[in-house]
């Protein structure tokens, strides 16, 4: 469950119906929806009536309502209560890094770059959290993370950025005949059955700037976590979009890690997030180690 599944459902109570709802939190009907499915699977329960032209909440999406108002009130007092103390909850000496889950679909950074920081500056210790990105969001607003890790620039006020760097976008394949491919192209991507791993919009902006791409043509598809359920997508001729050293690539099940080429290299901006006037000495050393170990 995330709290942005909590938001949409509760402004499907408010306002009456999925459409209204997502005119009203500037977000395409589309997504509510998706959203608020997931929590349907999630919990088994249909929270949505979908029999009528405007989909809105089933008599247990209306109890799911009322205690997600309740939920969603006390998140709004712990941000007031962040907010008020201007600090993160890390004690002193510690700083806690929420960085973007990829479930095995390759690394943001090179497997000893925590342990380089632990050598270089001892005297921080660094906890690093792997979430979804809007986890990524939500732990800064709540005061639970010092800073975190996005491909997105933050929106709003209350978040700031600074601009790491970027890293290369890979794909997953099983190369037929057993015959390992070193590249594949925008139009055989256009083809493919492509999933995406990590946030579904900064890959799209990415692979949008070839001119090449027509996005209209892209079939994308939902895949498990599950190591055998992405592999079994990829044996039967899917495509998934990676960072270099997925473990998929690396345990031996016939799974080969390709260059995307086009008229451009198709990357994904990497971002450093914290709080608005939340910038200390050890945002700072965090940062610096984060820039160099990119750029090596």
């Amino acid at each position: 469950m995330q709290l942005s599944q909590l938001e949409y459902l509760q402004a499907v109570a408010n306002y009456g119906g999925v459409r209204k709802a997502a005119r009203a939190v500037h977000v395409s009907p589309q997504a509510v929806s998706s959203a608020i499915k997931k929590l349907e699977s999630e919990y088994q329960v249909v929270l949505l009536d979908r029999s009528t032209g405007e989909a809105v909440l089933s008599p247990a999406g209306r109890e799911f309502a009322g205690r997600a108002r309740v939920i969603l009130a006390q998140v709004d007092d712990l941000k007031n209560y962040a907010r008020s103390m201007g600090q993160g909850v890390s004690p002193d000496g510690h700083f806690r890094l929420y960085a973007p889950c990829l479930h095995g679909r390759g690394r943001l950074f090179d497997e000893n770059w925590y342990d380089s920081f632990e050598s270089s500056h001892p005297q921080i210790h660094l906890d690093v959290w792997h979430q979804p990105t809007a986890t990524c969001f939500e732990s800064l607003l709540l005061g639970i993370s010092d800073a975190a890790i996005s491909f997105e620039k933050p929106r709003g006020s209350a978040l700031c950025s600074k601009y790491l760097g970027e890293k290369e976008l890979k794909v997953l394949s099983c190369p037929v005949g057993h015959r390992v491919r070193g590249t594949i192209t925008i139009r055989e991507l256009l083809s493919g059955r492509l999933a995406v791993p990590i946030n579904l919009s900064p890959c799209l902006n990415a692979i949008n700037q070839c001119p090449e791409a027509q996005l209209v043509n892209f079939r994308f598809r939902d895949v498990e976590y599950g190591s055998e359920r992405q592999i079994e997508f990829l044996q039967g001729g899917g495509l998934i979009l990676s960072f270099s050293g997925s473990s998929l690539a690396s345990d031996g099940s016939n799974v080969s890690e390709c260059s995307i080429e086009g008229s451009r290299d198709v990357t994904l901006p990497i971002y450093f997030c914290y709080r608005q006037n939340a910038w200390t000495d050890r945002h700072q050393t965090v940062f610096l180690h984060l820039l160099r170990h990119l750029a090596s």
